[in-house]
């Protein structure tokens, strides 16, 4: 490799066979620079062509990428997620949502009694502080939305010709039909 590092287009158009070759090439090299760097080091003198182990470690990082697109790519397809490990939204013990990754474990999660107690009830005590978190989000939505009324109100009193247009929250409801149909009609299409 005397020139430049492995590009990704150059990558991209190797089979998986050859890139783990490359790989192996790369890392063996790599070593190499390392231990010429380190012996360099010692005699207290220069290392003869630096920009070489910049040039490996660059094209490393390359093959890393290519083939972690090939693997996503491959995940696409078998499961339709982009994600390596899925999961759910749960909620924890305070009502709020969260993205739980799935794991290997001994039991089942149904059979696990102590684990369900844990995670899957509520106490008594949090359901009153999960109304008033849900009560407070409610009380800030309506907040903004009146603070929203007034202040078209008040561009309409400055610019009375603004009366004929729409008002920003409903280019918003009619923004997101817009999208929902958009939704449904890219769903009708897709061949299954």
């Amino acid at each position: 490799m005397p020139c430049d590092a492995w590009t990704l287009d150059q990558l991209r158009q190797k089979s998986n066979v050859d890139l783990w070759k490359l790989w192996y090439v790369l890392l063996k090299e790599r070593n190499m620079l390392l231990t010429l760097e380190q012996e360099a080091i010692r005699q207290v003198e220069r290392m003869p062509s630096e920009e070489r182990l910049e040039k490996v470690t660059e094209s490393m990082d390359n093959l890393i990428e290519v083939l972690l697109e090939r693997e996503k790519a491959l995940r696409l397809l078998k499961t339709g997620r982009e994600e390596e490990v899925p999961g759910k939204f749960l909620f924890n013990v305070f009502g709020q949502k969260y993205y739980r990754r799935f794991k290997p474990y001994p039991m089942p999660v149904m059979m696990n009694t102590s684990f369900n107690k844990k995670y899957w009830t509520f106490p008594t005590f949090v359901e009153y502080y999960i109304r008033l978190r849900e009560e407070k989000y409610e009380k800030r939505k309506f907040a903004q939305a009146h603070a929203e009324r007034r202040w078209w109100a008040k561009m309409v009193e400055k610019f009375p010709n603004l009366k004929d247009q729409k008002t920003p929250w409903e280019e918003r409801e009619e923004k997101k039909q817009r999208d929902k149909e958009q939704r449904l009609r890219e769903i009708k299409e897709r061949d299954y």
